[in-house]
């Protein structure tokens, strides 16, 4: 058995046994969660401090996502940050760790995606750049990163995914397993929903990364939102937290095998975690009992703790729309320099380690 195959099977263990630990003692309480396999899905965009690619911890990681391509109007597209990283796809693939590449991002317009994405010659033309890149760089699939449909746009939103995976499903590429290319999308805030067909989508993707990242959504930046969304069987909105959005996503059509939440090796005030370590170290501040960060020094920070609580919360309970999701991704793997604390608690609440 391979290292992936390994830690998925560990891991849809402990899930399966976590969920039948819950018990309810209400006659009208949720179901107990039936999780599967879990996913972790690892973006890298910079590595911090310049690091090689050797530094990267891989242990808990399934999937890399380099980042990123930039398309133009015309549907071309540039790499950017050396990709294709030779080293690190090595790296990601000796450790039996699928890689993909990661096309769009908050940098690029929207209105770049919106004009490839309304006509039918410009899909086509994306598409087949994109993967052409991929094929030929040794990716095993691609993350749509379109940051984001508007609320009319939903139609064209799928007709764009619908031509990757035609063009994926039509070609020879394959994967370093020998599999079909993976294809994924990102998933914008809660105040933004609209812009997707869930359930159109969720028949194409093979994922769909919800960009919460921080459970607090900070008031602050681009992650800010005041969509009033909560679990099943709240009696209130959770936001702050990304449960109520995700548990969105799941009834508004996304398969929740495929749902993905993402969180944060940053802070909420964007610093990367090798640059709070010490003081999150130095710290005895409490885990927030909803936003699962700790406040330290004016910003919301995700440390060891805090991470495991995560990975808990939306993996083996039953806070998502009466259920669990299918999977974590972090953004970004970079953002922990030289230490492991972020990786080793990750790959640690994967295997049921610790009182958490």
């Amino acid at each position: 058995m391979n290292r992936v195959s390994s830690l998925l099977a560990l891991a849809s263990l402990t899930l399966a046994v976590a969920s039948c630990m819950i018990a309810s003692t209400e006659g009208d309480a949720a179901p107990e969660p039936t999780p599967g396999p879990a996913r972790v899905f690892g973006y890298v965009e910079s590595i911090y401090g310049n690091l090689p690619a050797d530094s990267l911890d891989l242990r808990p990681f399934t999937h890399l996502i380099e980042a990123f391509l930039i398309p133009d109007a015309t549907g071309n597209v540039t790499p950017t940050n050396g990709i294709p990283r030779q080293a690190i796809l090595n790296e990601a693939h000796d450790a039996d760790c699928l890689v993909l590449v990661s096309v769009g991002g908050a940098t690029v317009p929207a209105a770049i995606f919106s004009a490839i994405a309304a006509h039918a010659s410009l899909r086509e033309q994306f598409a087949a750049n994109v993967c052409a890149f991929a094929e030929n760089a040794g990716y095993d699939g691609i993350d749509i990163d379109w940051e984001f449909p508007a609320d009319g746009e939903r139609a064209s939103y799928v007709a764009l995914v619908r031509a990757f995976r035609d063009r994926i499903d039509a070609g020879s590429w394959r994967t370093f397993h020998g599999e079909t290319p993976l294809l994924g999308i990102g998933v914008t805030t809660g105040s933004r929903l609209r812009g997707y067909d869930f359930a159109a989508l969720s028949e194409w993707v093979d994922f769909a990364i919800y960009f919460g990242y921080d459970f607090r959504n900070p008031a602050l930046g681009p992650w800010s939102h005041s969509a009033d969304f909560w679990p099943d069987g709240y009696d209130h909105p959770l936001e702050a937290s990304i449960r109520g959005v995700a548990s969105e996503i799941v009834r508004l059509g996304m398969a929740r095998e495929k749902l993905i939440v993402g969180l944060p090796f940053y802070t909420s005030t964007g610093l990367p975690w090798a640059m709070v370590r010490d003081r999150a170290a130095e710290s005895d501040a409490p885990l927030h009992p909803l936003y699962l960060e700790k406040w330290i020094d004016g910003a919301w920070v995700t440390d060891a703790e805090a991470l495991g609580a995560k990975v808990k919360a939306v993996l083996e309970s039953a806070e998502i729309h009466e259920g669990t999701v299918g999977g974590v991704a972090i953004w970004q793997l970079g953002h922990q320099g030289s230490g492991r604390e972020l990786t080793e608690a990750l790959a640690a609440a994967l295997a049921g380690d610790g009182d958490r």
